[in-house]
């Protein structure tokens, strides 16, 4: 019996059990190897947010993954990565790809489901990338992050737009010209992000 299903005892019982994790673990483990067999690459499953601490959790994942496999002489030069995200920041986004193309010269994503926004320039980054008829990639929506929560990037400039024209054109122009200041003192960080 494979080390990850570990056993216990129930207390007296005398019946051995197996720990759900230790199965979950071996379940997952069989099915990675068998997608790395048919792709003959390494494999990740990636089903978050792009958001922080992703790319940390993915620099450690990947380089764990070579130290592993390095003195056994078994590296592959070739990553399949398995996605499934809303998107998030494209910082974020900017990072993964960073730490697997310094890692892998061929990168290759598969959507089983969805890749939205900023999984949607995940999965571009790739050199080959797989779906189906039920497979799904999403608009980029840049996102404003504000006190409120995030706010579309369009809309926001719209807004900013109207409110510039309503103060160059308006007689009366205090009104106009305290929006536009609550409209600035919302923001939090000018950086976009591409939910």
């Amino acid at each position: 019996m494979p080390k990850t299903f570990a056993r216990t005892l129930r207390a007296g019982a005398g019946v051995d059990t197996l720990k759900c994790n230790g199965v979950i673990e071996h379940i997952l483990g069989a099915g990675n190897a068998d997608i790395a067999k048919h792709f003959s690459s390494d494999v990740i499953f990636l089903k978050a947010p792009m958001r922080q601490p992703i790319d940390d959790i993915i620099k450690d994942e990947i380089e764990e993954l070579r130290a592993i496999k390095k003195p056994k002489g078994k590296t592959v030069d070739k990553l399949t990565v398995l996605v499934e995200t809303n998107g998030g920041s494209i910082e974020v986004v900017e990072r993964i790809v960073s730490v697997f193309r310094k890692h892998y010269s061929l990168v290759e994503y598969v959507v089983p489901n969805y890749a939205y926004s900023a999984g949607t320039i995940l999965v571009l980054s790739g050199d080959e990338l797989y779906m189906d008829y039920y497979s799904i990639l999403g608009p980029i929506d840049p996102q404003m992050d504000t006190r409120e929560g995030y706010m579309p990037g369009m809309g926001y400039l719209a807004k900013f737009n109207e409110l510039m024209d309503t103060i160059n054109t308006t007689a009366d122009a205090a009104k106009t010209r305290a929006e536009m200041a609550y409209l600035g003192r919302g923001l939090i960080s000018t950086q976009p992000n591409s939910d």
